[in-house]
């Protein structure tokens, strides 16, 4: 599994990085970009500490200070 989010890192990364625009002011790859966030936040979710991003914090793993567990 960690090499299957590793590769879907880079590619949701690819796509943010080439579509990014699209996300904020619309256009024709606003879809893809939109999931390609929100598939970014998701991976964030395994790292050490999760993830904190627009006001959500998201982790799969107990760490101290853990914001979701107040």
């Amino acid at each position: 599994m960690p090499e299957q989010r590793a590769r879907s890192a880079v590619d949701t990364a690819t796509i943010i990085a080439s579509h990014g625009d699209d996300a904020l002011y619309g256009g024709r790859h606003q879809g893809p970009a939109r999931t390609a966030i929100a598939r970014a936040l998701a991976l964030g979710a395994y790292s050490p500490g999760g993830i904190t991003q627009f006001g959500v914090h998201a982790c799969l793993h107990d760490h101290p200070d853990c914001t979701a567990t107040r």
